[in-house]
């Protein structure tokens, strides 16, 4: 692009991304000319900060030093110090020396328990002695350099008596020791604790209190509505009444639920108590009781004529009936299509002359819960009904006390049809039921179920479900007899107390109750829409001088029939509501819909843009719906209205617009809606009802009428916007004063704002999700005289960050630097308390430093100061290991190090390397990219697929699907990707679906391709689905030929005694097709620290010398020193140090005629992080042999156990 062009794109996208209108959102990145980087120092690269460096004391098992240094530095003798600072400038230290000292006090002796206890109290007075203004400063240098103090701090300082009951008062109502964060509110997940993702939070957290300003609300009204215990009590209620329905069939006259057992009169389960009482007597976590009551009714409605109704009731149901659980089960069919239909007539006919067992074992039979998965057909398999009918009748008949009433021939088929039997009153029982309670196929295609009236899809979560709703039952229940809001009396009525709640409906929309799941509810931030409104809406009658707290608007083709029938459904369920309605019209087709005259559209912008509509009744409009003068075109779906015989003088004049002057701004009317409704992701011609921002739609012709119109009014107040509205009372005293357009326009606002950020984001929605949680500062409950310090200005700041820290914790550590960085934001506030824990040994085995710079830097010269830490005045006796602290998504290792980085020995250096220090320089070689990929109809892992990333037609990186969780790893640098199946078995059987860059529930690759993009050092989270190819359902991807001469050795034993989480429990193994100049034998070896180098270097040769096949070393590169990769030779001139650097590896391997090939593996972020290296190491050595290696590479492990100096 020319200079001249790019500056004028440049300018103009700078402006529209700018506020205060920000339209889109810029990003410059810049790409350095073709030959920049031949004209600058090759060894120039980026130095980055957000990342931790620790030095832990290692612990000395085994042998780990290298010798070759041990006795070749002469130095002069160094007085060991416990600081190179003196005590006037060591903050620690001075602080310390101000109490007095322990003459009988033996400093050299290790801590005793007792003292140890003491150590998080004494730590904790420390830091209150240091003021407000030095407490963090104490807390970074205190907790980041402990080993160095804990000496001094456990037998010099002494903690006042006031402080320590502050302390064990607040331990009351948190736990001692525990480390928890919050930011305005919401807790900071400890995957989180890292500056790129507090960034993430931070401008996810500008965005929403920006909103709520932009209603006048100043940043401390805004936090205080965000954490307002009213909104917080709403967020958190369990939910155990909200959604109830009656899911009983006495409104349908009984009979069409089939209960297939009964606590109160079933004889097994005579022995049971029948007082509700024995509620109250204590029980285990997630045990429910045992009462002779039926507390817990479940209802299924599904179509048995599937397969998996018909398994999820001869196995989940009959087991849970056969263990006595208390559960009470009953079924409904539901009766759409034409087999579920005769399925249903022959299971009443069942139940009704066979009795629930015998009919329980029929469909045991049917349900081909035997069969192999890949062999179980969709719908039951009539031949096998009619086979095992003629077996249940037969076994019927044998029966000597078989009553002379039953019939004695019987044809299936007319039982089927419908012709024996009266079963037309019974399935017009179910049909009612499944429509009263929107119990069908399209909603849940797998069935419904109801649990004392809450709602679940019948899927493969409902059992968990069911088992979590059910405590919370039992603990509302124990709550209402607790309090003696029920007695041992109301025992009689227990199984349909939930039914008789005022808070159950007896009717059931599935929009506005889609399902128990987050992802089943859309709230949009109504603050741009409703701006943009005013003057477009319909007010209920006698609305004047009254509040109105909801905002709806209905989006709907408004001259199709469907549209006005829809309006019609609204208007007339205005009557006594608490919301205005404005319409918004939404064209089937582009070209639709330009004369403004005869449809409602027109009729409804006419009255709109002459400032009447808000004073035209619902009832006015419906006159002109309901009158003779709607017609449907004959040409298309489309309702006209006409003027004729109106006595209403403002319809009439809305209705003859001057056709001249109206087309054309009617066409921009049409075109301005439908840019609002792109905005809002609305389709062409969709229904759709937006009540204080949520979304309900879309909707079908006749789905929604006025009554469920009332219900969600009244839901949506209950839940949502009534505790919006207590919470601005509270903080808004002269809320009231606003008329009744500006108390709408701002309630109606506030209250999508604060609906919608509950949600979870559907792009960062995955598998570990977890509920999100109301917003609460908690922490301001604690007592803080002694252990809270403030810092920041409370009143202005846009983010109320509260930490509850343990001083002597890795998160302190981490924290104390983190909040500097913070705090040099002034639109930060930090309100921090001190939590210790009582400690029965060394809480910190580590020295630590965090690197989080908040601008860059630059010298006199213009040049960037790169960051680094620095580690001064460490003790010289212990050996150390530095390890990295790096996001979770970093693939770092060390590119320079002289020394041993695992074994650090400070007493070793000679006085011109003491001079020096010991120096490393550590490179981010590669971004991960993880993911969780899954089988579309069953949520199981693809086991064994292989995937790859491409990058201009070649791949550049690929993984293998592993059984636990369907886990997948790539390492690879920014870009924008394609992810695809990687030629082979798992294309034949396998077809992407989605590659999962947005999400759980990503758009499929039709509709947004295949490629991922990576642009954040935070990594990138994929969740690919993939389909099976028709006649690939039980195919394995794994199942190929066995590999000839495998070993069965040590390995072999230890894959058959235990499976690894990434190891396949299959005794085959999957051979990819192996390059032709593939290695006849490959070795894995993983070494760290320069001894366990040579002992690498020893085996090489040892290997070498013993076999004339060609080789090739596999190293892990992550562990290997720089010494290793890159020979370092160092050489002394006047005292200074000088290297040469000259590739080790590849002239070792030439010289001795071997390949090599060096390989890494991040550890999951998913799996439990393991601190001490010697268990990550082993880790490598047995969990992830699956995924190290290319998947070229022909794999046939054998076990080979060296024994070096006591190391395995």
């Amino acid at each position: 692009m020319p200079p001249t062009s790019f500056g004028e794109l440049h300018a103009y996208l700078l402006d529209v991304s700018s506020p205060p209108e920000r339209q889109i959102e810029y990003v410059f990145r810049h790409i350095p000319p073709k030959g920049y980087e031949s004209s600058i120092e090759t060894e120039a690269k980026t130095y980055l900060s957000g990342y931790g460096v620790s030095l832990d004391l290692k612990k000395m098992d085994y042998l780990a030093l290298d010798d070759r240094r041990q006795g070749s530095n002469s130095r002069e003798e160094f007085a060991s110090e416990t600081s190179d600072l003196p005590y006037d400038t060591d903050r620690i230290l001075s602080l310390v020396h101000q109490y007095p000292e322990n003459v009988t006090a033996d400093y050299v002796a290790p801590l005793s328990e007792e003292e140890l206890l003491q150590i998080g109290m004494q730590s904790t007075q420390l830091i209150y002695d240091a003021g407000e203004e030095n407490a963090l400063a104490t807390l970074k240098q205190l907790s980041q350099n402990f080993p160095k103090y804990v000496k001094d701090v456990a037998r010099r300082v002494t903690a006042e008596d006031k402080l320590e009951a502050e302390i064990m008062d607040n331990q009351v109502k948190a736990q001692g020791g525990i480390s928890m964060a919050w930011l305005n509110g919401v807790v900071i997940q400890e995957t989180d604790w890292n500056p790129f993702s507090l960034l993430r939070l931070l401008r996810k957290e500008r965005s929403t209190m920006q909103s709520l300003m932009s209603l006048r609300l100043t940043s401390e009204q805004a936090i205080e509505l965000l954490t307002h215990r009213a909104v917080g009590v709403a967020q958190a209620d369990s939910g155990v009444l909200d959604g109830i329905f009656d899911a009983s069939d006495r409104l349908e006259g009984e009979g069409a639920i089939v209960w297939w057992n009964d606590f109160e009169n079933d004889s097994r389960y005579a022995r049971w108590g029948p007082s509700l009482s024995l509620l109250l007597r204590p029980m285990y976590p997630g045990q429910l009781p045992n009462l002779k009551l039926n507390i817990f009714n479940v209802v299924v409605v599904a179509d048995l004529s599937q397969s998996s109704a018909l398994n999820f009731i001869a196995g989940a149901v009959s087991n849970i009936i056969q263990r006595n659980f208390p559960f009470r089960w009953g079924i409904v069919p539901i009766i759409e299509t034409e087999e579920g239909e005769r399925m249903a007539r022959l299971f009443y006919w069942l139940v009704e002359n066979l009795g629930q067992t015998k009919t329980m074992e029929f469909i045991a039979r049917i349900s081909q819960v035997q069969t192999p998965v890949h062999l179980i057909t969709p719908t039951v398999d009539w031949s096998l009904v009619h086979s095992e009918f003629h077996h249940a009748i037969s076994e019927r008949l044998d029966n000597d006390e078989v009553s002379d009433h039953f019939p004695r021939h019987i044809d299936l088929e007319l039982i089927l049809s419908g012709s024996v039997g009266d079963s037309a009153e019974v399935l017009q029982k179910a049909r009612t039921y499944a429509k009263r309670l929107s119990a069908d196929l399209a909603s849940a295609p797998q069935g419904h179920t109801f649990l004392n009236g809450k709602h679940f899809n019948l899927d493969d979560d409902f059992l968990r479900n069911m088992q979590v709703e059910a405590g919370q039952q039992l603990l509302h229940l124990q709550e209402q007899l607790y309090h003696g809001l029920l007695t041992p009396e109301d025992g009689a009525r227990i199984s349909t107390y939930f039914y008789d709640r005022p808070e159950a409906s007896k009717r059931r929309s599935k929009h506005i109750y889609p399902s128990g799941k987050p992802e089943g509810l859309k709230i949009l931030s109504l603050t741009d829409l409703i701006l943009h409104s005013h003057g477009s809406f319909v007010y209920p009658p006698e609305s004047e001088g009254h509040n109105l707290p909801l905002t709806t608007f209905v989006v709907t083709d408004l001259d199709s029939t469907a549209g006005a029938e829809l309006v019609k459904e609204v208007l007339s369920a205005m009557e006594d509501s608490t919301t205005r309605v404005a319409f918004i019209h939404n064209p089937s087709t582009k070209g639709a819909n330009t004369n403004p005259s005869p449809g409602l559209s027109g009729l409804l912008r006419n009255l709109g843009n002459k400032g009447l509509l808000h004073g035209i009744t619902p009832s006015r409009l419906l006159d002109v719906l309901r009158s003779g003068s709607v017609g449907p075109s004959k040409a298309i779906d489309q309702v006209v209205l006409s003027a004729e015989g109106l006595s209403d003088d403002a319809l009439r004049e809305a209705l003859l617009p001057d056709m001249t002057e109206e087309t054309e701004d009617y066409q921009q009317f049409v075109e301005a809606s439908r840019f609002v409704l792109r905005d809002l992701k609305i389709g062409p011609g969709e229904q759709v009802v937006i009540m204080n921002g949520r979304v309900v739609g879309p909707l079908g012709r006749g789905e929604f009428v006025a009554e469920d119109f009332q219900e969600l009014v009244a839901y949506e107040y209950r839940k949502r916007v009534g505790p919006v509205v207590d919470a601005l009372a509270d903080i808004l005293p002269a809320l009231d004063e606003l008329d009744r357009i500006d108390y709408a326009d701002f309630v109606s606002s506030v209250s999508s704002v604060i609906s919608s950020i509950h949600l979870p984001d559907p792009s960062e929605s995955g598998l570990f999700n977890a509920p999100i949680k109301p917003r609460r500062r908690n922490y301001q409950l604690l007592a803080g005289e002694y252990t809270k310090f403030e810092y920041g200005d409370n009143s202005t700041a846009f983010f109320h960050v509260g930490i509850l820290l343990d001083p002597l914790s890795e998160a302190a550590q981490k924290w104390s630097s983190l909040l500097e960085w913070l705090l040099d934001d002034p639109a930060v506030f930090v309100e921090l308390h001190i939590n210790p824990a009582r400690y029965k040994e060394m809480p910190l085995k580590r020295f630590y430093r965090y690197s989080v710079s908040p601008k860059i830097n630059f010298d006199e010269n213009g040049e960037e100061i790169p960051s680094k830490l620095t580690f001064h005045g460490l003790p010289e006796e212990p050996i150390y290991t530095l390890a990295m602290d790096v996001a979770p998504s970093w693939l770092v290792r060390p590119r320079e190090a002289l020394y041993d980085l695992d074994n650090i020995l400070l007493s070793a250096l000679s006085n011109h390397e003491r001079a020096k220090g010991i120096q490393a320089i550590f490179d981010l070689d590669y971004l991960v990219i993880e993911g969780h990929a899954r089988q579309v109809f069953t949520n199981s892992p693809p086991r064994g697929l292989q995937m790859q990333l491409v990058a201009n037609s070649t791949p550049i990186a690929d993984t293998l699907v592993v059984a636990n969780l369907g886990y997948l790893q790539f390492r690879t640098k920014p870009g924008v990707f394609r992810l695809e199946i990687r030629p082979g078995r798992g294309r034949e059987i396998f077809h992407m679906e989605s590659v999962g860059n947005e999400g759980w529930d990503s758009p499929s690759v039709a509709e947004v391709g295949n490629e991922v993009t990576l642009m954040s050092f935070e990594g990138l989270t994929l969740y690919p689905r993939v389909t099976r190819f028709p006649g690939m359902e039980g195919v394995d991807v794994l199942a190929t030929e066995s590999v000839p001469g495998e070993d069965e050795g040590l390995f072999g034993k230890i894959k058959e005694s235990i499976s690894s989480l990434f190891s396949s429990k299959s005794t085959e193994v999957a051979v990819a097709e192996p390059n032709d100049d593939q290695a006849e034998i490959n070795i894995f070896t993983v070494a760290s620290g320069l001894l366990y180098e040579r002992f690498a270097s020893i085996m090489i040769l040892s290997v070498l010398r013993n076999t004339k096949s060609t080789v090739k070393f596999w190293f892990i590169e992550n562990f290997l020193s720089p010494s290793f990769l890159v020979r370092i030779l160092h050489g002394f001139v006047k005292s200074t140090i000088l290297y040469w650097k000259q590739e080790f590896i590849p002239h070792f391997a030439k010289e001795y005629g071997f390949q090599y090939e060096l390989v890494t593996y991040k550890w999951p972020s998913w799996l439990r992080a393991q601190k001490e290296k010697q268990r990550i190491i082993w880790a490598y050595k047995i969990l992830f042999l699956d995924v190290l290696f290319p998947m070229d590479l022909k794999k046939s492990f054998s076990w080979m156990r060296i024994k070096l100096s006591g190391q395995t």
